[in-house]
């Protein structure tokens, strides 16, 4: 005897829109933003808390990735902090080239302060949220 279930209405209106469009829908679309923003639960919050809060502050980055590398909360935070050390590194050796640029390269530090502040306060909160504008480059830290 065969089971043949008939989708619900919504899941079919959805694969429908999904292999007609080829694009996602709205409630797809809201799932995959909010699995970015992952909240941290269980046990171990407060190691958690201290080691993301450490892969923002330049070079104590190495003290998470030393000791908490394997817990994605900690990991994901890695990653974003690695993309600001990056953009400090750039931003360095723009200052040693051109140093005409030395305005605009403060505003820049300026910037990557924020972004680290707003780092911090994200993993304060226990969320997994990119940093506007740079977060989407910790894609290329995969290795970790």
């Amino acid at each position: 005897m065969e089971n043949h279930q008939t989708p619900h209405p919504e899941q079919a209106d959805q694969a429908d829109n999904v292999e007609h469009t080829g694009h996602a829908t709205h409630q797809e679309h809201h799932a995959h933003n909010a699995s970015l923003q992952k909240t941290v639960n269980g046990k171990g919050n407060g190691r958690q808390i201290l080691m993301g809060i450490l892969a923002y502050l330049s070079v104590f980055i190495v003290i998470p990735y030393a000791f908490a590398k394997n817990d994605p909360f900690v990991k994901f935070h890695i990653k974003q902090g690695l993309v600001l050390i990056s953009i400090n590194v750039i931003i360095w050796a723009l200052n040693n080239i051109f140093w005409e640029l030395r305005p605009l390269i403060g505003l820049l530090n300026i910037l990557v302060f924020i972004l680290v502040i707003i780092g911090i306060i994200n993993v304060a909160k226990k969320k997994q949220k990119e940093l506007p504008l740079v977060g989407s480059f910790a894609k290329y830290f995969n290795n970790i």
